[in-house]
């Protein structure tokens, strides 16, 4: 390990900026317009995507989203907005089921409930989170 040759530090750091540089280079970006929400006005600014992510489709909207007419027609809110509201809240309308353990109590309760009781837990937006 010691015995390896290695590159002087700022070698190094000019080959890994030049590394930086092509993958940039190679990177493309797609405008982004939702692909599931069909209400809305578009966002005033240019929003783009990698055109990785560009390529898989988020999941279908199940959510029917309750806000006054007059915010949507007007376009207070833009459709990129409108989306994340949507996608969060069709998020968060979930459960998962969480054991019930020693460290994982329920809020407000007087007591645990027996240990390996089904909770309900509520999904976070982002993913990976409660």
């Amino acid at each position: 390990f010691l015995d390896s040759p290695t590159k002087p530090v700022k070698q190094q750091d000019e080959q890994n900026d030049d590394e930086l540089d092509e993958v940039e280079e190679e990177m493309t970006y797609k405008s982004y317009r939702p692909a599931k929400l069909l209400y809305g006005l578009d966002h005033p600014d240019e929003v783009v995507e990698n055109s990785t992510l560009a390529a898989v489709l988020p999941p279908d909207i199940t959510y029917n989203l309750a806000i006054p007419a007059n915010v949507i027609a007007e376009g207070k809110l833009s459709n990129l907005q409108l989306e994340a509201i949507v996608y969060g809240n069709q998020r968060h309308a979930k459960d998962l089921p969480v054991a019930a353990t020693k460290d994982v109590g329920v809020e407000g309760a007087a007591k645990l409930p027996a240990e390996g009781t089904v909770l309900a837990k509520r999904c976070g937006f982002l993913l990976g989170g409660e």
